[in-house]
């Protein structure tokens, strides 16, 4: 069993218009790929607030968490896996693919058949065509590692740890316990090791990963790059850390740490 939440009552808007009562019965043919790796045909009924409405397999229509199904196609014609694996690395959370070849990293909201595709792309809530979707990797990591190699594979951390990437090219794994900011601007290390802020050009929270190169084009050289878990991207100069809770900048934009996936300072 997949373990289907229970389906509660369905609300169809889209852009402030309700749907007919009749597009809520209308269904797409998808392939569903769930949590085990396990190729699924599907009715996909829509996704709605984090919920995906589909049947699979013949069988009755229930509710699946976005977890529950890393990856939903919508038209095979356009899958490409070997190319997916690069444009998928660095997404948080969800990677949005287009018939056209467009990649979007940001938050899938709603899909609605025959309607809008609605998405928050870098903070922002945008709308495209639901019919231009190829297909939304809701957790590319879980995909890939089913299917052997590529992101998935990536050194994984343990609580509390990031990856620091120093100006000298060397590369740490390591808990840290303290920051300071202020005129001593340290990072304080699990063990007594402190790092000077300016020795470190790159930390990742997610993953022990380098960087990427869809990172690399969304980088400004005089400013530090802030990749957010909500898809977020945020530009600005550091001024200081406000304790070991949030980095502030130069414009007073306070970013909290436990809500950055990783952050590039040169």
């Amino acid at each position: 069993m997949h373990n289907p939440v229970r389906w509660t009552a369905w609300l169809w808007l889209a852009g402030g218009l309700s749907a007919a009562p009749a597009a809520a019965q209308q269904s797409l043919q998808v392939d569903a790929y769930l949590q085990d790796g396990a190729k699924h045909s599907a009715r996909f009924f829509g996704l709605q607030n984090g919920q995906i409405q589909m049947a699979l397999d013949g069988g009755q229509r229930q509710i699946y968490t976005q977890a529950q199904v890393p990856l939903l196609v919508f038209d095979d014609r356009y899958t490409n896996f070997d190319s997916d694996r690069e444009t998928t690395q660095q997404a948080y959370p969800h990677t949005i693919v287009f018939k056209d070849g467009r990649v979007l990293h940001g938050t899938a909201l709603d899909y609605y058949i025959s309607g809008a595709f609605l998405a928050l792309i870098e903070g922002q809530r945008q709308t495209y065509n639901a019919v231009d979707v190829a297909r939304i990797y809701f957790d590319p990591r879980a995909f890939f590692a089913q299917r052997g190699g590529g992101p998935a594979d990536s050194p994984t951390l343990k609580r509390n740890q990031a990856f620091l990437k120093l100006v000298s090219g060397d590369t740490l794994t390591q808990e840290i316990e303290d920051i300071r900011g202020g005129k001593e601007r340290y990072y304080a290390l699990k063990g007594g090791r402190r790092i000077p802020m300016d020795d470190v050009v790159f930390i990742n929270f997610d993953s022990a990963e380098d960087l990427s190169r869809s990172d690399r084009d969304r980088l400004k050289r005089d400013q530090a790059t802030f990749f957010m878990r909500d898809g977020r991207v945020i530009h600005g100069v550091v001024r200081d850390l406000l304790g070991d809770q949030a980095f502030e900048l130069e414009d007073g934009t306070r970013i909290p740490l436990r809500e950055i996936s990783r952050v590039y300072f040169r």
